[in-house]
């Protein structure tokens, strides 16, 4: 598919991902990856995966465009005027905005209104930055296949889950459907499955502008792409600098390589010549150094407490995340007029986890410690999302065996 005016672009491929649900309510993501070939836009690749496996190899260390449809988007149609208050208004009128992000599209005679929660959004933003997904732009609902009507000679184009009308190029209607299509759409030599049409019309209208969105969303997209223009320019900055100092490094090994040479033969000379008893000595004088080195170390009380923390560390599943872990935490705050206070044999520790049985089994471990006195669950709360936030206390024995 040719688009004329990015002739300039260097080679570069693009990914969009549409977070919906199959039928049976199993939520799933549907992809496109597109690349750019002088003037002309191939799709590179297709894929669906299901929402536990967004660390696949498709989306691992990519950025893409998330386009969200599935039952946590709510969108109407309503006489389209010029003003998105008004519109929002007319469609959900006891809508709180600042809970909501809105993304409207306008047609000649329609406004299509498009919302979903903040909090929702930001979840699933979250969700895939786990998996070094990152999201440059979100988008709502289905409203991005009116592009299609520009390149489709189409009165009906078909997604995954919606049909949209068109008259004259421009969106009457989005309907939702059932079942899959099977449908195939022909665009300029290159065919498009409709199973990927909602993915690939996000892409397109991102590379040509040709439809129009307005709406507070704009302003999270503005902020997404900045996010990611600044982690780009620090990524490249640190490589260049790594590749700076690699040169540098390279063309200091080349200069003096010569007198490196000369210097190992002058050492290695000097260590023939030195005796015995020397080098004896030396050696003595660095194990008494070190052994000074762990008696400080023993005599600061540091390795009771890095021995705690390992032996509670080392059984961490995998499932579970912290967030701190404070051994002999302060009892109140630092006053320069007030003696510091710190609550012994104490250890307190904070996190979340995604696996209330792997959780559990840990929290066992921990309580058949030889220096735990007692495991006390301070709090343990579970969200929609499966996640569960805890608090967990562990006091230490006076004199733990170890």
């Amino acid at each position: 598919m040719k688009i004329p005016f990015l002739n300039n672009i260097l080679k570069k491929k693009y990914t969009a991902v549409a977070y919906t649900r199959r039928p049976e309510g199993t939520p799933i993501g549907i992809g496109v990856q597109i690349q750019l070939k002088k003037d002309e836009v191939d799709i590179t690749d297709t894929f669906i995966f299901e929402a536990k496996d967004i660390a696949a190899k498709h989306l691992k260390g990519q950025e893409i465009e998330l386009i969200i449809d599935d039952d946590n988007i709510l969108s109407k149609s309503v006489t389209s005027n010029d003003d998105d208050q008004d519109s929002v208004a007319q469609t959900y009128p006891n809508l709180n905005t600042e809970d909501f992000y809105v993304q409207v599209l306008r047609t000649a005679d329609n406004a299509f209104v498009a919302v979903c929660r903040k909090s929702y959004v930001n979840e699933l933003i979250a969700h895939f930055a786990e998996f070094g997904v990152a999201v440059t732009a979100v988008h709502l609902g289905a409203l991005q296949l009116a592009v299609l009507g520009k390149h489709l000679n189409e009165t009906t184009v078909a997604s995954y889950n919606k049909i949209a009308l068109f008259d004259n190029e421009e969106l009457v209607t989005l309907q939702p459907q059932e079942l899959k299509a099977e449908k195939i759409y022909r665009l300029q030599g290159m065919y498009l499955d409709a199973t990927y049409a909602l993915p690939f019309a996000t892409l397109l209208n991102g590379l040509t502008q040709q439809i129009e969105f307005s709406g507070n969303l704009i302003e999270k997209n503005q902020a997404l792409a900045k996010e990611t223009k600044e982690k780009n320019f620090f990524k490249k900055a640190l490589q260049f600098g790594l590749g700076a100092l690699l040169l540098a490094l390279t063309i200091n090994f080349l200069m003096f390589n010569a007198k490196y040479k000369k210097s190992q033969a002058l050492q290695e000379e000097l260590q023939v010549i030195t005796s015995q008893t020397k080098s004896s000595k030396q050696q003595q004088e660095a194990v008494a150094k070190k052994e000074a080195i762990v008696t400080s170390i023993l005599n600061t009380g540091y390795s009771k407490s890095s021995w705690y923390t390992d032996q509670v560390i080392k059984r961490l599943p995998t499932t579970i995340q912290l967030n701190s872990f404070n051994y002999q935490p302060l009892l109140r705050t630092i006053r320069p007029d007030k003696s510091i206070t710190v609550q012994n044999n104490t250890i307190e520790i904070s996190g979340s986890t995604i696996d209330k049985e792997s959780f559990t089994s840990w929290l066992h471990q921990i309580e058949q410690l030889a220096f735990v006195d007692q495991l006390i669950t301070k709090e343990y709360s579970e969200n929609s999302t499966n996640k569960a936030s805890f608090a967990i206390e562990i006091r230490i024995k006076d004199d733990p065996e170890e």
